[in-house]
């Protein structure tokens, strides 16, 4: 074949442009533009039984049914389960917020208290507020003339008794012929000869029955001081009692006030209205931690060990454990990394001294809190590749409560004051998608499955 038979051929097979697209009619679309498309439901072609089951398992509401979804990879279980969860959450309530708090009867035990959805926020810094106005209303109660001027008439009543004690006591010794010296070791008696201290020649020129007498002298007077002694203990225990006394008086003169607009704002949150009744009486108690001079402030050991002013005052703030101020519409998580510590939350630690302390402000949420109230979805394979993971969580299934627990606080190398924070109520659905294998060694724990054919 020659050049020219050659473009023949080309000619005779050549596709023409207008050829070489396609073309629709423009009618035959539901949407104006791609982005539309986002907002056209997520559909599994040819799953419709697939998408029953979801669609029934979603929308039970009983404790104890969640979802295993199985099928190959490839298939879109994933796309579909996340939508199809996503737009189901939208319309159902926020969860709560929970907020961990001192327990004053129990510290070891921290209390845990729900709060509607977004306020959560508000009581901690409410609960910030009181403590700098408890600060400052107990400084000025015990910086006021009106508090010293009772502080000294307490203690002049209880030093004009102990005077007159010892009044009296120094009239019954003269009364004996005897002078009470007083020492920083302590009280010796000295008899007296004619007005004066006897010197020893003197006593020694003395009859027999005169040094009896002088000696028997001595024995009353000693016993009179042992008496006097008793007595002046006895009051200045009532001085360190009536003192303690007066300044918790003082103090929750001071601040009872402040309590007030709180109790009245949370009438009927009974856990909150414990909470400050037990806030209330320890602040009373331990008035002495707001009247820090700021000296263990500047101790570096006070501050390691944790008894700073700051570390006692820690006592009286709020962990803001769960916050769904931001959220609309129910949780829905997806946890690529379901390690123990992530789905059920931990209490962290801190060192000092060579040993770990804590306090309920180091506990710290799981994907189980944060997704409480709404959905949480995991991948089989890489939750069973975590130690204590699934048997932790079908336990925590069964019980509807999380508990915050450290799985490996017995093997520490060194002690540690753990904590055993109040359990939260669970009311979450979760989602499990794996393969089929892995269904089938599960499948006993699960009450429905979701299968997507090839």
């Amino acid at each position: 074949m020659n050049y020219e038979e050659y473009q023949n051929v080309l000619a005779l097979h050549r596709v023409p442009v207008t050829k070489l697209h396609s073309s629709f009619d423009e009618q035959s679309f539901s949407f104006e533009t791609t982005d539309d498309l986002e907002k056209m439901p997520n559909q599994m072609i040819g799953q419709n039984r697939a998408e029953q089951a979801m669609e029934f398992g979603l929308s039970v509401e009983q404790s104890g049914y969640n979802l295993f979804v199985v099928g190959p990879a490839g298939t879109g279980k994933m796309t579909y389960t996340l939508d199809s969860i996503t737009k189901l959450a939208k319309q159902q309530k926020v969860p709560d917020d929970w907020c961990y708090v001192y327990n004053f009867e129990n510290p070891d035990m921290p209390m845990v208290i729900p709060f509607p959805a977004g306020t959560g926020q508000q009581f901690q810094r409410e609960m910030e507020i009181l403590l700098i106005d408890i600060e400052r209303e107990l400084k000025s109660a015990f910086n006021s003339e009106i508090f010293e001027k009772n502080k000294r008439n307490i203690i002049e009543e209880i030093r004009t008794k102990m005077g007159k004690l010892w009044e009296k006591i120094d009239e019954f010794a003269l009364q004996n012929q005897v002078k009470i010296e007083r020492t920083p070791q302590g009280l010796n008696t000295i008899p007296l000869y004619l007005g004066r201290p006897i010197t020893m020649q003197e006593y020694e020129s003395l009859s027999d029955s005169n040094k009896e007498m002088l000696k028997e002298r001595e024995r009353l007077v000693e016993e009179k001081i042992q008496e006097t002694v008793y007595q002046i203990r006895k009051l200045d225990e009532q001085l360190r009692k009536t003192m303690n006394k007066f300044m918790r008086e003082t103090a929750a003169y001071a601040i009872e006030g402040l309590f007030q607009p709180l109790r009245e704002k949370y009438q009927h949150h009974k856990k909150v209205l414990r909470y400050f009744d037990s806030y209330f009486y320890d602040v009373v108690e331990h008035y002495s931690f707001f009247l820090d001079d700021g000296e263990d402030d500047q101790n570096i050991i006070h501050a390691l060990v944790g008894t700073s002013t700051e570390k006692k005052l820690n006592r009286y703030t709020v962990n803001l454990f769960v916050n769904n101020r931001n959220i609309k519409g129910a949780p829905v998580i997806y946890e690529t990394h379901p390690t123990y510590h992530n789905l059920f939350g931990k209490v962290e630690y801190q060192g000092a001294l060579g040993n770990w302390i804590t306090d309920f402000t180091f506990i710290k949420p799981g994907v189980l809190h944060l997704a409480n109230g709404g959905y949480l979805i995991l991948q089989a394979t890489e939750l069973l590749q975590e130690p204590n993971a699934w048997t932790r969580l079908k336990r925590t299934l069964q019980t509807n409560s999380i508990q915050i627990e450290n799985p490996y606080e017995d093997r520490a190398a060194i002690p540690t004051s753990g904590l055993r924070p109040e359990s939260i109520p669970l009311n979450l659905k979760v989602i499990i998608i794996g393969p089929y294998y892995l269904y089938d060694l599960l499948s006993a724990s699960m009450k429905i499955s979701i299968s997507f054919s090839k």
